[in-house]
């Protein structure tokens, strides 16, 4: 599975909800992973302000 790395730190990396309503932050992603749990779908809106995310070309049938 192609992965891209980025400091979850960065004030370039911003947390977002995509649920009206719910607020999400990056403490509260970082928690919830950690307890091995998931946020429900379409939770979490991440945003890479300033970081270009290189292009992965990569067949379908190797991410299945």
């Amino acid at each position: 599975m192609p992965i891209f790395i980025v400091d979850y730190s960065s004030p370039n990396v911003i947390v977002r909800s995509w649920r009206p309503g719910i607020r999400v932050t990056k403490d509260m992603v970082i928690h919830v992973a950690l307890s091995r749990k998931k946020l429900p779908p379409k939770t979490s809106r991440h945003i890479l302000r300033g970081i270009s995310v290189p292009r992965i070309d990569m067949p379908l049938c190797y991410l299945i």
